[in-house]
């Protein structure tokens, strides 16, 4: 039977970035769709010289991010209107709300097939202080509501970013819950006894929405009280900024930054740490908590993304910036060994549950659910959209 086409679109995780890696929960995701449907990826930034796909196609732009937005939009329309009248798609599915998912929903409106378009991240988010986001913008909110509710479905990483999704009042025709679950097959549990000197775990690059500072105040007092190391995985995008703060607060002995570090290695970074801190301002999920408790780590940090969701079953959470509340809690799991085995054997848990055969098996539902719908409202049977 012929395999259903799909276009993929993308503002550029697949075959970009420190070593072509791209975003690595994506590109397996890609892989392992592939293989079911046939797949052309179409991303808004030009891909990095010698990546080759497994088995899909991919189509660029010839310009990288820092180019015109617009030229590159405008390029990667005619192309998708282009290879669709040659040989037509059955589903539009945009990685992203700006420009991908917009780009998704304008080809389904058009060719009126269905539209997929997964959330990832800031589209409706906006952290003044940092000036990260951009749904304070009109024409980005306009963009955003349209996107959404014209889309045959939209796709949230959390229960947390739902709630942000909500508060935004954007309408929706329907909302899906589907977090990005990992290759198992690459982070392994990794048993460990819990005695000092106590390790603690970084992986997010240096910048302001991971708010670092936070995680290095926190890192002084518990360092106070329990012998800790720090291990910080992760690109330095603030200059040193980071780097300085440690060596102010006393902690350059204390922590060990590694810079950026293949996702091949990541696996035996995590497999010697206790617990996995994380300090972030905004999440949607936070695949990094999944590949933690993977490993066997108990993930500590900010009421965001997956930790949020996950709060005193698999994670302890904190509010955003609360130094004090998080250097207690992390204290307290060291001196409790079995507050800690329960949390970490829960994580264990759920990332098994939840991996990456799960979050592809339900986005082949919903696709599948979504070719029907169209099917049957052509038969005159139902009206969609």
């Amino acid at each position: 039977m012929k395999k259903k086409r799909i276009a993929l679109i993308t503002n550029g995780s697949i075959g970009v970035g420190f070593m072509s890696e791209g975003v690595p929960h994506h590109v397996q995701f890609i892989d392992k769709i592939a293989q079911i449907y046939d797949l052309t990826v179409y991303s808004c930034v030009k891909i990095n010289e010698g990546f080759l796909p497994t088995n899909y196609q991919i189509i660029d732009v010839p310009f990288q991010n820092n180019q015109s937005l617009t030229l590159r939009v405008l390029i990667l329309i005619f192309r998708l209107l282009k290879n669709h009248i040659l040989n037509s798609y059955d589903i539009f599915h945009g990685f992203w709300g700006f420009p991908s998912g917009f780009l998704a929903v304008l080809m389904g409106k058009f060719f009126q097939l269905p539209s997929i378009v997964s959330f990832l991240g800031g589209e409706v988010v906006y952290l003044p202080e940092i000036n990260y986001g951009e749904f304070h913008k009109t024409w980005f909110q306009k963009i955003i509501y349209f996107t959404a509710k014209n889309a045959g479905a939209i796709i949230a990483l959390s229960d947390y970013q739902i709630s942000k999704i909500k508060l935004s009042g954007v309408q929706i025709k329907r909302m899906e819950r589907i977090p990005f679950g990992i290759d198992l097959s690459l982070f392994k549990f990794v048993e460990k006894p819990l005695k000092t000197p106590f390790q603690l775990l970084h992986v997010a690059d240096i910048n302001l929405v991971k708010d670092q500072e936070t995680l290095l105040r926190t890192l002084q007092k518990i360092s106070l009280q329990v012998d800790s190391h720090l291990t910080m995985v992760g690109r330095d995008t603030l200059n040193g900024k980071i780097q300085r703060l440690a060596a102010k607060l006393g902690l350059s002995e204390k922590i060990t930054f590694l810079g950026g570090v293949s996702y091949q290695n990541l696996p035996e970074t995590f497999a010697k740490a206790h617990v996995f801190l994380l300090t972030s301002l905004s999440e949607a999920q936070a695949v990094v908590v999944n590949e933690a408790m993977a490993s066997g780590l108990v993930v500590v940090g900010t009421r965001v993304g997956l930790i949020a969701d996950l709060e005193n079953d698999c994670t302890l959470a904190v509010d955003i910036k609360d130094v004090d509340d998080l250097a207690e809690k992390v204290i307290d799991l060291f001196k409790n060994p079995q507050k800690y085995a329960e949390l970490q054997a829960n994580g264990l848990a759920w990332t098994r549950k939840y991996d990456l055969d799960w979050t592809v098996g339900k986005y082949q539902e919903l696709y599948e659910d979504l070719f029907t719908a169209k099917k049957q409202s052509k038969k005159g049977t139902i009206e969609v959209g």
